[in-house]
């Protein structure tokens, strides 16, 4: 009788050591949604880019949202330039892929397309440490 007990603290001893449980474990939380925050196209108001790849919006006449380009759009920062935006779907606006910017001068010779990599609604903490020159 004395093997199957040692036999059996052996095993238990084993999965101690590696980490095994023999109670159950609890299931897992599901994973949490995603809050999405959108605006409408008809909101937006005015922008203002601070450097290459940064394009702070005015959306709604309170909120201030940021867009960051992947690569420099360097005709943000330029004089007389204005934005042709195209909108996917529908006219809400809720994440990088729905914007489509394109940057013209005021010739319509020069463009260039801006790649929005993120794009999210400031708090209003964020949106108040903007310089006011870099505010839209």
């Amino acid at each position: 009788m004395r093997k199957p007990s040692i036999a059996i603290a052996a095993a238990l001893l084993s999965a101690l050591a590696t980490g095994q449980t023999f109670a159950a474990d609890p299931a897992p939380a599901p994973p949490a949604k995603p809050h999405y925050e959108c605006f409408y196209s008809s909101e937006w108001q005015g922008w203002r880019a601070p450097d290459a790849r940064t394009l702070y919006m005015r959306v709604n006449g309170r909120d201030i949202w940021k867009a960051e380009m992947s690569d420099d759009c360097s005709m943000l920062r330029g004089i007389g330039v204005h934005l042709v935006t195209r909108f996917h779907g529908t006219s809400t606006v809720c994440s990088p892929l729905d914007l489509d910017i394109t940057v013209a001068d005021d010739t319509s010779i020069g463009r260039e397309t801006c790649i929005v990599k993120t794009l999210r609604k400031l708090t209003k903490e964020e949106a108040a440490a903007i310089p006011r020159k870099d505010q839209p």
